[in-house]
């Protein structure tokens, strides 16, 4: 460890300036004394927080249960009450953090043996309100929740949590994170004791341009048993979103990547992570590193197979996130829009139970070519480069069947695109056919009023 340029001091208040270091007494020329109590508050303005971490540390080792001499990082919020603390010694490094209040509250103690070099925090003043929205994440910052990204409150059951390391609850969650693969870095995970099967979690990023394509990329952890559910959900507004990946049954001991293409739909949308509690206290699920990428992911990808994709749909409409007060029994799917029941069975097997055909709604299907999904309720047929921009849209028929997305409604040669990426020679003929029946248009009606006039006449 490398000593930071510092002098230590012992009982410090800081009401002034946006970051500095703090070290213990006698630093960087001599160990600290036997027998020393040291307080550090460092107070910033309301609303602001003070990040934090270690820069340099060298305590007396740790003992069998306990701490010789250490560093007390203490959480006071907004009106100084104290709602815990983190103790750290021997050599332990303060991984980056941030209070929940103003105030950053350090106390430094040694007892009347051992002593050692000491430690260097660093401390600066945040304030998350100024900060831009951050569209990857991977919750390793000061704060675990990147700035923009925001757990929703109205619609699920409970929060997603964070933390490095090992989750709580033994034999489930990842060991480490995905990117340090250390205690050092963080993860979201959702902590299935506590709450009750079926309950869900939602995390949701901030707004998404619709007007380029998208690869989305994150890293998920599923062990444990009767592990619960992941679904990445794309939300337009409260009424319109779509589903764009549901996990399988399967467990591992090791992060599993996802890498989704998200089309060109030109809606500003927002991505949600809904994390569903499966039926044991020993299934928690886990996130990591976010990222988002414009253009088609390489090898996008959906769920592993069909029987799967079933398999965790069922389980999600089944969820409280369906909003539906229909009471069914356990092995039925309450109907979303309609007041029925139906067999679990009955759900994604291409044919329509539920009056409003919301079994069939947004059904994956390996068999939809290209970039097209399974449609809810869609036109009866797409688009393709010959029917041109302004052609009237085919004739509603509220079909089930693979479709083009609304940003890409072109169908041409198996992939949906826009009308600009047609080709250029059938650009040219479709406009040069559209100006000649505009042109008879207009010719026919003169005509048509012409002719009027001269009937006019003649009576």
């Amino acid at each position: 460890m490398t000593k930071a340029n510092v002098e230590g001091s012992c009982n410090v208040e800081i009401h002034e300036g946006t970051s500095g270091l703090i070290a213990s007494p006698g630093f960087p020329h001599s160990n600290y004394s036997n027998d020393v109590i040291c307080t550090y508050r460092i107070v910033a303005p309301v609303g602001s927080h003070i990040a934090y971490r270690s820069l340099y540390m060298d305590l007396e080792r740790r003992g069998r249960t306990n701490c010789y001499d250490a560093v007390n990082i203490h959480f006071v919020d907004d009106d100084n009450s104290t709602l815990g603390l983190e103790q750290y010694c021997d050599q332990e490094e303060i991984f980056i953090d941030a209070t929940p209040g103003n105030t950053l509250l350090v106390e430094f103690f040694s007892d009347d043996t051992v002593s050692a070099s000491g430690f260097v925090i660093e401390w600066t003043v945040v304030n998350p309100a100024a900060m831009p929205p951050q569209l990857n994440c991977d919750f390793d910052g000061a704060f675990a929740l990147c700035p923009g990204w925001t757990q929703i409150q109205s619609d699920d059951n409970f929060d997603w949590s964070f933390t490095r390391g090992s989750t709580p609850t033994r034999d489930t969650g990842p060991y480490f994170d995905h990117n340090t693969e250390s205690g050092e870095g963080r993860y979201a995970f959702i902590e299935a004791s506590g709450v009750t099967m079926d309950q869900f979690a939602q995390l949701a990023s901030p707004p998404i341009d619709g007007d380029l394509n998208h690869c989305l990329q994150f890293w998920y952890h599923a062990r444990g048993k009767g592990v619960g559910s992941l679904a990445v959900i794309r939300k337009f507004d409260e009424n319109n979103h779509e589903v764009l990946w549901l996990s399988g049954p399967e467990t591992s001991e090791d992060w599993q990547p996802v890498n989704l293409t998200l089309p060109v739909t030109f809606y500003t949308a927002q991505i949600i992570f809904e994390a569903t509690r499966g039926n044991s206290f020993f299934s928690d699920l886990a996130i990591d590193d976010i990222k988002f990428n414009v253009g088609l992911c390489v090898n996008s990808q959906s769920l592993l197979d069909a029987e799967e994709t079933t398999q965790a749909l069922t389980q999600l409409r089944v969820s409280p996130s369906t909003h539906t007060t229909q009471d069914c029994e356990k092995d039925e799917f309450a109907c979303i829009r309609s007041n029925e029941c139906i067999k679990r069975e009955q759900v994604c097997d291409d044919i329509i139970d539920c009056t409003q055909g919301s079994d069939e709604d947004w059904c994956f299907s390996e068999w939809c070519p290209g970039n097209q999904y399974w449609g809810a309720c869609v036109d009866g047929c797409n688009y393709t480069c010959a029917d041109g921009p302004t052609s009237p849209l085919c004739v509603r028929k509220c079909a089930y069947r693979c479709a083009c997305p609304p940003g890409a409604p072109v169908l041409h040669n198996g992939w949906c695109i826009q009308f600009s990426e047609c080709p250029s020679d059938i650009v040219t003929e479709v406009i040069t056919r559209q100006t000649k029946e505009k042109v008879h248009g207009e010719v026919m009606t003169l005509y048509e009023k012409i002719g009027y006039e001269i009937k006019k006449k003649t009576k």
